[in-house]
């Protein structure tokens, strides 16, 4: 009864956010555990206030904040973002905060017939609107034409004692100003954008083949000049806009996974 519940409450309200259940047991009597979930799902979907319909002038996941779903987060991102701040990685308004470890992996396929291409990115903010991150601007970026992305963030330790948080989510990626980030990028991050920009300039105008100690050389002294030049805030804005994009990965479907040794199953949704 359960079941056919859910499966006619996902239909009718066209979900955006992903909900996984755990397999019912075969047995005559479900478990409690099953049943706990369950219930706790149907009681947040057949909430009036519940939605979470895609609002194209957002460009993202939004849910109603009057909701009041238990388990169920009101907004993933929101989640992901009262998460991060409880640990001091990121401000109240979801900005990262100077000094801190705080990454997520993306992924996108420029073409569909061709292996995904994977990276590590720092968070620069997450908001409601999606998740900011920055790298090196490129022509033709593997980000452009909003092609399909994915996402993966982990926060936790899976050991005795301690439990792992998981996010996936799907989506695609949209250009944001870099005004909108710039302060909160960490210093590497910016001095290694620029010096890269910068070497392949300088080797590709040389005439001479180098060897590669000369271009490792090279590279090595246009880090430090652009590592000096920001540290007396001489790197121009100009300069920064040319050679770094900022994006904004925007989830269309999110999915929560909870979980430890001590515990019987991963809790989704």
């Amino acid at each position: 009864m359960i079941q056919k519940t859910l499966s006619h409450l996902i239909r009718n309200r066209h979900l955006r956010s992903r909900i996984l259940l755990p397999r019912v047991p075969q047995s005559s009597i479900l478990s409690s555990t099953w049943l706990s979930l369950a219930s706790n799902i149907v009681g947040a979907l057949s909430h009036p206030g519940y939605s979470s319909t895609s609002k194209r002038e957002n460009h993202g996941m939004t849910l109603n904040s009057d909701a009041r779903a238990g388990k169920i987060p009101l907004n993933p991102l929101q989640d992901m973002k009262q998460i991060a701040e409880a640990k001091h990685l990121c401000d109240a308004n979801g900005f990262r905060l100077g000094g801190v470890h705080w990454t997520f992996v993306i992924s996108c396929c420029s073409k569909f017939d061709e292996a995904p291409n994977t990276r590590t990115l720092n968070f620069q903010r997450i908001s409601n609107d999606g998740i900011d991150f920055v790298c090196k601007k490129k022509q033709d970026s593997i980000f452009d034409h909003r092609r399909p992305v994915s996402m993966i963030y982990t926060d936790g330790q899976y050991k005795p004692g301690h439990h792992v948080i998981q996010w996936r989510a799907d989506g695609v990626c949209e250009k944001i100003d870099l005004e909108q980030v710039l302060d909160h990028v960490p210093e590497y991050s910016v001095t290694e954008i620029v010096a890269s920009c910068r070497a392949r300039r300088d080797i590709h105008n040389m005439s001479d083949r180098m060897s590669i100690e000369g271009v490792k050389s090279k590279v090595t002294e246009l880090v430090q000049q652009t590592r000096a030049e920001y540290a007396n805030s001489e790197l121009s804005f100009d300069e920064l806009n040319r050679c770094i994009q900022a994006w904004r990965f925007i989830p269309s479907d999110v999915e929560k996974m909870t979980g430890g040794p001590g515990e019987i199953m991963w809790d989704r949704w």
